[in-house]
Order: C-alpha cells, then structure tokens, then sequence
C-alpha cells in the first residue's frame, strides 16, 4: 500500500514539474517578406469606402483587417505599402474619421493624495490603474457622407502625396454576422434537429420565435408521449400471481396483482411527454449556427497614369461545420475578410504577375495633358495647407490662452 501511494505522489509530482511550462498556439503562421532597400515599389492601401450602417470602431477595425490581408500579400511580392497610419492620419485631417480620447476626471481629494510626496509610489500607481479601468474606451466617429465624397482623382492626389506608385481601394458592399438557421443535426445538435425537422414538417416556418417555440414544444410532448407508451418507468407495468381457490382436486385460478399499475401506459405517456416537451423547450434556444457574410470589391490602379488597371468583387460566407467547432463570431469574421482578401489577390495575381506590376510602377509619368486634373490637385494641396496652417494657430492660440491664465 505504501508503495502504491509513494508511485502516485511520484507521478502527480512528475506531471506537475512537466507541467510548468508554457504552452503557445500559433493561430497564423508569420507572412510577409524582405523589402527592397532600393527601388522597392510602393502601394497606397486606402480604406475601403462602405454605404451601410455599420459602426465606425467595426468599420476601423474591418479596414486594419483588410490592410493586414494586403499588405502581407504585397511585401510577399516585394512591394513597399504605405502605412496605414499615414492614410488614417488623412481621413482624421479631412473630418471623416474623428478619435476621441475620454477625459479622466479625477476628484480633488484623489489628486490631493497623488500628489501627496509621503505615500508610497506602489500605492498610487496602483490607485491609478484602478481608475483606468473605469474609464471608457476611445471612441471612433466616421462620417460617411464625408467618406464617400473622395473622386478617383482626389485618392489618386493623395497617393501622389505619399509617393504611392499603385493604389488599392474597394468597398465594402456587405457585413454582416448572425445566426443561420439550418437542419444539419452536426452543426444543431440531434436534439434540436427531432424536434425542429417534424416541426417544419407538420406546422411550416413559424410567424416569429414565440410560435417557433410553442410548435417545437407540442413535437416534444408528442415524442414523449409516443416513447412514454412503451416505457416500463416510473410507472411499471402489473404483474399477477395465480391464487387456487375450492377443491384441492378441481381449484379455480384467480390471478390477483401483487405489483405496478394498470394505467401504467396512460401515466408514463403524461410523465415522458413532460420530460419531451421540456428537452423541446431547451432545445429550442439553440439550433443557430453563426455565420459571418462578407462581400469585398477591389480596385487597383496605377498612380502614375491614372487609370484603373484591374477591379474584382468575391461574396462569401463562413460557419462552423459542426456543434464542435469554433463559434466564436469575431473567429468567424476574421476568417471571412482573410479569406475574401485571399480570393482576390489570388485572381489579381493570375492577371499581373509582380515582374509587370514592378515594370509598370518604374514607367516614366505621362506628360500632364489635362490642365483641370493638375489645377484640382494644385487647388486641393492649397486647401489642405490653408486647413493645416488654420490649427495650427488654434493650437497656439489656445497655448497662449493657458499661459496668460497661470
């Protein structure tokens, strides 16, 4: 017995120093490649402009996204893409994307004590970061009317600005994520799949969830009620022994119950058609399976020419394959708007090999013919000066204010 249990403390000793380590999943193998020091390419990515409405921190966060998508798939290529800073930093200088970090509001008797030289910097740091964890999240607006008003020709100046020689844009023509309803009993549940598959079946597509419900609740009873008929529990069925009455030589059978019930299918049918309709009524919450929908254009062009050298357009959608898998949505979304970048680099790839794209960004620029393109570009860097120029002495104003009041 001793022995046994010295073996077991080994073990569990044994497993628990194996076990100290860490342990890192790699979702996404690292992608990219080495940039060119010289004559390197460079891609403009613009945000991908959209007409629905959706929230500005999902818009931002889809776009990164999307940037990340393309812009491994270019530095694989050699490419050189342009930050994506630089091109948020242009949408917040037009009005169109607007960050706003929340003021922390600290009591005076908190900032009497911060400032306070006696207590313990531990301490006060530790106050601090308990306040931070109050505080809001930045928020992020999005003008769309703003957004949609870039031409061709003012994204093209824009890349020009950034010394882009191709621009990549599109639109974001749907997004969307919710719950598919669907029969397949590996990705519901069997459950769900008996009593929602007789449901449809019986009563057609419900008038909304409340009769939903109701009818998959009567397909529980009734299952139950079926199985309850030939069930032998809780009620058992009678059992009879045969008692001899009269005359030893001539008796007369009486077969009398000794156990169970008669009735015993009426009551199992009552029993087992409440226990249906309850597993119905659970079953009933679940069933949906997330899917995450994602419609993609794309646009390439060349910025030198101006002229739009390819575009393409992928619709697809993403769910789980079975009750098992990830359900995660935000999983699911990522995996589409990968997924539809890859679709369709993967045809603009099959049209321009890099060798072409490469050759066509080294091309000397196109003699400037039209005078109005030239003379919109000259008057749009004029109005961003002007709008520059224009916060910066609101800012030195606003300085100047502060220092007259101390």
């Amino acid at each position: 017995m001793k022995s046994l249990l010295f073996t077991i403390l080994f073990c569990l000793c044994l497993f628990a120093m194996c076990s100290c380590g860490m342990m890192v999943m790699v979702e996404t193998p690292p992608t990219g490649g080495k940039i060119s020091e010289k004559e390197a390419p460079k891609v403009m990515i613009f945000p991908f402009f959209t007409y629905e409405n959706i929230a500005p921190s999902s818009w931002l966060v889809v776009n990164i996204k999307i940037y990340e998508a393309l812009a491994d798939h270019l530095v694989a290529k050699g490419f050189d893409p342009v930050s994506l800073e630089n091109t948020l930093t242009i949408l917040q200088e037009e009005g169109v994307l607007t960050l706003q970090q929340p003021s922390i509001k600290i009591p005076s008797t908190v900032a009497d004590f911060l400032s306070d030289p006696e207590w313990s910097p531990i301490m006060k740091e530790e106050i601090y970061r308990t306040m931070m964890k109050h505080v809001k999240p930045m928020q992020v607006q999005l003008d769309l009317k703003k957004l949609t008003s870039f031409s061709e020709n003012k994204l093209l100046t824009l890349a020009r600005q950034e010394g882009a020689d191709l621009l990549f844009t599109g639109r974001i023509t749907r997004l969307r994520i919710r719950e598919e309803e669907t029969l397949n009993p590996f990705r519901i549940g069997f459950i769900t799949f008996l009593t929602r598959a007789p449901c449809r079946l019986f009563y057609g597509a419900p008038e909304n969830e409340k009769y939903g419900r109701m009818q998959e609740f009567s397909i529980g009873v009734l299952w139950g009620a079926l199985l309850g008929t030939q069930a032998k529990d809780p009620f058992e069925p009678p059992t009879y022994q045969d008692s001899f009455y009269g005359h030893p030589l001539f008796p007369t059978t009486v077969p009398i119950q000794i156990s169970g019930t008669s009735d015993y299918q009426l009551g199992n049918s009552i029993v087992w058609g409440l226990v249906g309709g309850a597993t119905a009524f659970l079953a009933s919450h679940g069933g949906y399976s997330p899917e995450a929908a994602v419609t993609l254009s794309l646009s390439v062009y060349d910025v030198r020419s101006g002229k739009k050298i390819w575009t393409g357009r992928t619709k697809l959608k993403v769910s789980p394959t079975s009750v098992f898998a990830a359900r995660a949505k935000d999983k699911l979304f990522e995996v589409a708007v990968d997924e539809a970048i890859n679709l369709l680099m993967a045809k603009f790839w099959t049209d321009f090999d890099s060798a072409t794209l490469q050759k066509l960004a080294f091309l000397p620029s196109p003699p400037q013919n039209n005078i109005e393109t030239r003379v919109q570009e000259l008057v749009y860097q004029a109005e961003r000066a002007a709008e520059r120029a224009e916060k910066a002495a609101l800012k030195t104003e606003r300085i100047f204010e502060k220092n007259l009041k101390k």
